[in-house]
């Protein structure tokens, strides 16, 4: 059987490998925070005693959370894609000119905790060191005001080469979104000077 430790707290690498069994790697998660995958076998003398481990642990300040292996703990995706009606090459997308407006929807996954980054994916249609997008946004749980959270960026500048891919950053309008938040994305382009084909909003977050 595999157990998963969650180790917090003021660590080095080399002070938690110490204490862990031979062939067993911490893995680096975050700013103090790493987890190993122990097998923990029927000898005993094969698997560090919990208690030494946790008391050992608790002279360093550190706190411990054995989780499910299979759980998560990295970076997690999700891709959102609707209303796609158009076409750039291979990809399915939605084209919006310059100078038009277009709304977008989405939901915040139920085991969000910790925002990564939250961007809008397209393909540039012209090159150009300037130009700017006006992003608003409502969102909100179910049982709530649909504009219980409403925030806007007027002007980002968009610098953008013809037929790339770009990630344009929109979390400027989403700074309080929980988990099973509802959200709804204004993009106007009056400040454009050629058109997005747009091919949806990625999120990146952890659950931890």
């Amino acid at each position: 059987m595999i157990r998963r430790y969650l180790w917090h707290g003021n660590f080095t690498v080399a002070d938690l490998t110490s204490q862990l069994p031979a062939g067993v790697t911490p893995t680096l998660l975050g700013t103090n925070k790493v987890y190993t995958d122990i097998e923990l076998l029927p000898d005993p003398v094969s698997t560090p005693a919990q208690e030494d481990l946790d008391e050992y642990l608790a002279t360093l300040g550190w706190s411990l959370e054995a989780v499910d292996p299979t759980t998560p703990l990295g970076p997690i995706e999700a891709f959102y894609t609707t209303d796609l009606i158009d076409e750039k090459g291979d990809f399915k997308t939605r084209n919006v000119a310059a100078g038009a407006i277009w709304n977008f929807s989405f939901r915040i996954p139920s085991d969000f905790v910790t925002l990564g980054k939250l961007v809008l994916v397209g393909i540039a249609n012209n090159t150009t060191s300037n130009g700017t997008i006006d992003f608003s946004s409502d969102y909100g749980k179910i049982g709530e005001a649909y504009n219980t959270h409403s925030e806007s960026n007027v002007g980002l500048s968009v610098p953008r080469v013809a037929d790339e891919l770009i990630e344009i950053d929109i979390s400027s309008v989403f700074s309080s979104i929980e988990a099973g938040d509802e959200c709804g994305l204004e993009i106007d382009q009056n400040g454009m000077t050629g058109g997005m084909d747009y091919l949806g909003v990625l999120l990146e977050y952890s659950n931890t």
